[in-house]
């Protein structure tokens, strides 16, 4: 539910903020494919694009994709008046991280089992 200030300002519900960000993490799954294969990725090409820059050995992994993701997100707040759509990311790229961890733990839980 959207809502007006006296002065104009519309305003969300912090709830409706955490909600749209849960649909669009989940939502996006079929178009870019789960954070954890998609910043999977972006870690790859980041590594890479660090070892061309001279970085003997990166290795970024894709839960330092989510926080780098969230540290940029927190700059632009930082950097301007409010838009609301940084706070969605935020909570988002935070989704994504647990997400991303949560993976990790069903693997290393899954190896030590049947490994």
């Amino acid at each position: 539910m959207t809502t007006k200030t006296d002065d104009g300002v519309t305003e969300e519900p912090p709830d409706e903020i955490l909600t749209e960000a849960i649909e669009t993490v989940y939502g996006r799954d079929g178009t870019y494919g789960s954070p954890e294969d998609n910043f999977a990725t972006i870690a790859g090409f980041w590594n890479e694009y660090l070892r061309a820059g001279g970085v003997e050995d990166p290795n970024l992994q894709p839960i330092d994709v989510a926080y780098m993701m969230i540290l940029l997100k927190v700059s632009r707040a930082s950097n301007g008046e409010y838009k609301r759509d940084n706070d969605v990311d935020i909570a988002g790229y935070a989704e994504s991280a647990a997400r991303i961890e949560a993976a990790r733990y069903r693997e290393k839980t899954l190896g030590e089992l049947f490994g």
